[in-house]
């Protein structure tokens, strides 16, 4: 793959289960959204993770833009739930909501937006993955917004793979251009533990995306990602 390019037009991230507002972190938002824009029928349906998407959406003005929205897991307690409940009536509207492309489209609906979006998942790296599908709508559409998300590990998953993401969204807006490059380099370092896989956006990248880092460097599964401001 060549260097892809583009141009960060504006970016927004939130910790809904976190406190840290004192720490008045540049494009950082803590703390449960009080999403005052929506009625309480559309909120008591929206999960945590999906009240993060959608302050961010105010954050960074991207209600009615194409997008790419990547995540690991979406909402997999809703999934282990219904898998629980096997043996009973399932609940239609659980099951639903359990794909990965279910939050995504509540968003679209209410922000009444009609253009294409895209849900990925990836083992190759899901900030980076999100990025190169972006680039792709880029050539039809002037400004992409990339939203990167996750809800909280269930206990399930914490106990058995030792995997704890925090609930969090992070949402960027971009177009071509040349002040931010994303290159796949040469190869990997087959001896980095499991568990400083990167797997996409977390507290880490805030620095590089705020202009404090010139570079930063993305070690997946698959891959190894280099980003850069030029």
């Amino acid at each position: 793959m060549s260097k892809l390019k583009f141009k960060l037009h504006a970016w927004s991230c939130c910790f809904p289960e976190s406190s840290q507002e004192h720490l008045e972190i540049e494009n950082c938002l803590y703390g449960k959204p009080e999403l005052a824009n929506l009625s309480p029928m559309v909120k008591r349906r929206m999960p945590l993770v999906a009240k993060a998407m959608a302050a961010l959406d105010d954050e960074i003005d991207g209600h009615q833009l194409p997008a790419v929205y990547a995540s690991k897991n979406a909402e997999l307690s809703r999934t282990i739930k219904l898998i629980r409940q096997f043996d009973q009536d399932l609940s239609p509207a659980m099951f639903s909501m359990s794909v990965n492309n279910a939050i995504p489209g509540l968003l679209s609906v209410n922000n009444k937006n009609r253009h294409p979006y895209t849900v990925i998942d990836s083992l190759s790296g899901l900030l980076p993955m999100a990025f190169i599908e972006a680039s792709t709508l880029l050539q039809s559409f002037p400004q992409v917004k990339v939203m990167i998300f996750e809800e909280k590990s269930s206990d399930e998953f914490s106990q058995k793979f030792g995997i704890q993401d925090a609930c969090f969204a992070a949402a960027f807006v971009i177009s071509l251009g040349d002040e931010l490059s994303l290159t796949l380099k040469e190869s990997i370092n087959p001896n980095v533990a499991l568990n400083h896989i990167d797997d996409g956006f977390h507290t880490d990248c805030i620095p590089f995306f705020n202009r404090q880092a010139v570079t930063m460097e993305q070690q997946t599964r698959r891959q190894h990602w280099l980003w850069q401001w030029c």
